[in-house]
């Protein structure tokens, strides 16, 4: 059977192209707004229905009836919903239009309407609502997907463990983590003895097999475990303080600030210190004390991130200063997401936007901002408080927090006054050039926008291989060939450019012999040497060790004059001389895109930290500035925790 979410998914995303309403009820807003009502109208109707006629037959005739009826009951026409809608309630005095978008009546002009019902007609006909007749969904193999890329994540390769890895999920679904972790340790759950005594029964009428071990085997196991232990533990290493207290039961602790640390600067959350202690045959303490200290922890981290990022922005202007360049420098930005868009549906609800500089060498980022649609007490918070961790309109979209948190971070930089922002280094998004425009015309400053040279060969190599070609030799596949020739002009594109840019560093030299050579790579490709010593700084056909093994299928390229006219094309379209202005510089994104990379390797992106993500932001930025190792002492010492020993020198920074 299909999954019924996925159906739903599907339709959601026709319905946010096919309308066009002007005025007051924006496109934008409108669309994605109803398509929210009619999946969440479709699945109350199915449940109901389902629940009602659970005969497959009887479903498929009653769901036909609702789905049709479904855009007339948007539109305020109620007459036919009291036989063929299970959900409608418009009879009720309490009804309300609030659910509907803008909260009225669909009011749609005929072609709108007839589009809409086109796509409802589509998404749901007979065929489909049988093949989700049972209304089954994939949820719980979605679940056991999360639980292995938490365990594994999609950051690291695992080579070795995956497998592994995903038993243990698999293990970890069957009998939850705790007493799958227990059974790993237990010396009757081993391989060449069974994993219980108990029989197996069968009910009265289904086959249902019960091998589990009951609640007294794992007992009298751990018991058995426990006698057959001759390591004596003779000390204990409290990982909290006592306090003294007349009340009754057990002295009341105090959790030690270092059990938390390593949550702030990995992938560890609260749960897995839990899981880490009971692993350790120690008493875990309650989440809530851990998650307290979890966010002590990241409100310090803000607080030393700043101030590290304002020293950053010092140590980069003196030496802008050393070399000439009085305190202008050049810096990149790029914005991450975590969650990617979708058509017709933005999964992002936080984004995260570092500025980085480049004239030191060491890549020390000056600023940062964050933008979250999530706040952990949704329900009873105002929203208003510096402390609320929504920073962001969930009315808008995420895509727009990325022109937002650039001009925020540009600003910030500018009203320091420490440093004064020379270029600004991004992919290619129209919104930062715009952003560039803006602040530069409202602080009085020219701003250069140089484009990410590694996103422009991206650019190339998928429109190269985009490319259809008419005729190839014989024995050559359409789909190895453009994958080949698009991976060799991307490798030659690169290699010109950076030759070219040592030699000629100046900007109107770099662009006029790249346009050069640019027009000569597929001449060069397809065996024609005869510019090549005055246009190419890459081209080596002279050397008696030439060999043509790097290009496709090892040969000179030999295309028709069709084929050979549209790779040049796209050539020509992809470097033109306003782009090569643009990248003119080389520039990359390369230490921003490192840095989320680090932000989501403490952040995963499996999990959604509605409290933390900006300490955690913040964690991963002071981790690039000082390593983080170094980074992890400084925090320590900004919390005022006491060394190990006073035998040990403190960290000197």
């Amino acid at each position: 059977m299909f999954c019924s979410p996925t159906t739903h998914n599907s339709e959601k995303s026709e319905i946010h192209t096919v309308l066009k309403t002007p005025g007051r009820l924006r496109s934008r807003h409108l669309s994605p707004k109803l398509a929210t009502c009619i999946r969440s109208r479709v699945r109350l109707e199915l449940v109901r229905i389902k629940k009602k006629y659970p005969a497959e037959g009887a479903f498929v005739t009653r769901a036909l009836m609702a789905m049709k009826n479904i855009v007339t009951c948007f539109s305020g026409s109620h007459t036919h919903c009291a036989e063929r809608s299970l959900a409608c309630n418009a009879h009720l005095e309490s009804f309300s239009t609030q659910y509907l978008p803008y909260g009225s009546y669909l009011s749609l002009v005929t072609e709108d309407r007839r589009k809409l019902e086109s796509v409802m007609n589509k998404s749901l006909t007979t065929e489909i609502l049988n093949k989700i007749a049972n209304l089954y969904t994939t949820n719980q193999c979605e679940s056991l997907h999360h639980r292995v890329f938490t365990y594994a994540p999609k950051s690291v390769l695992f080579s070795r463990n995956f497998n592994g890895l995903c038993h243990s999920a698999c293990h970890s679904s069957t009998f939850g983590t705790g007493k799958s972790s227990v059974l790993g340790h237990l010396p009757w759950n081993k391989d060449q003895q069974p994993i219980s005594s108990v029989p197996c029964t069968e009910s009265t009428s289904v086959n249902i097999p019960v091998c589990r071990p009951e609640k007294a085997i794992y007992d009298a196991s751990i018991l058995k475990r426990a006698a057959q232990t001759v390591v004596l533990i003779t000390g204990v290493h409290k990982l909290y303080t006592e306090c003294t207290s007349n009340k009754r039961g057990p002295a009341a602790g105090c959790l030690n600030e270092g059990l938390s640390m390593a949550t702030v600067k990995s992938k560890m959350g609260g749960t897995d210190v839990q899981m880490l202690m009971a692993c350790l045959d120690i008493r875990a303490p309650s989440l809530t004390i851990i998650n307290n200290k979890i966010n002590k922890q990241c409100e310090k981290m803000i607080e030393l991130n700043e101030k590290s990022m304002v020293e950053n922005q010092k140590f980069a202007g003196q030496v802008a200063t050393f070399i000439g360049e009085g305190n202008n420098i050049d810096v990149e930005t790029d914005t991450c997401f975590n969650n990617r868009n979708q058509t017709g549906y933005e999964a992002g609800t936080q984004s995260f936007c570092p500025v980085i500089e480049k004239t030191t060498g060491l890549n020390l980022p000056i600023a940062m901002a964050t933008a979250s649609k999530l706040c952990s007490k949704i329900n009873i918070c105002t929203h208003e408080n510096n402390k609320c961790s929504l920073t962001y309109n969930p009315d808008e979209s995420i895509s727009s927090s990325e022109s937002k948190l650039t001009t925020k971070n540009l600003q910030k930089i500018h009203d320091l006054k420490i440093v004064s922002i020379k270029s600004l280094t991004s992919d290619a998004s129209s919104q930062i050039s715009k952003v560039v425009r803006e602040v530069g015309k409202k602080n009085e400053i020219v701003i250069k926008y140089f484009q990410c040279f590694v996103h422009r060969l991206r650019t190339i190599q998928k429109k190269v291989k985009s490319i259809q070609f008419l005729k190839l030799p014989a024995g050559y596949d359409q789909d190895i060939f453009r994958q080949k020739l698009a991976t060799c002009i991307r490798s030659r594109v690169r290699l010109e450019l950076v030759r070219i840019k040592k030699k000629y560093p100046a900007e109107g030299a770099f662009v006029t012999r790249a346009l050069m050579a640019m027009k000569n790579i597929v001449t060069c490709f397809s065996g024609s040497h005869t510019h090549c010593a005055e246009r190419s700084l890459a081209c080596n056909a002279h050397l008696e060790s030439f060999s043509t093994q790097y290009l496709p299928y090892g040969s000179y390229l030999s295309l028709v004059t069709e084929d050979r006219r549209k790779l040049e094309s796209v050539m020509n379209k992809s470097l033109t001389t306003e782009i090569l202005n643009k990248i003119a510089n080389l520039y990359t994104t390369n230490q921003c895109e490192s840095l989320h990379h680090r932000v989501f390797t403490y952040a995963p992106k499996s999990v959604l930290f509605s409290r933390n993500f900006n300490g955690l932001c913040h964690s991963a930025c002071h981790s690039s500035t000082f390593g983080t190792g170094k980074s992890s002492v400084l925090r320590k010492v900004g919390l005022m925790m006491p060394y190990p020993s006073e035998s040990v020198a403190p960290y000197h920074i």
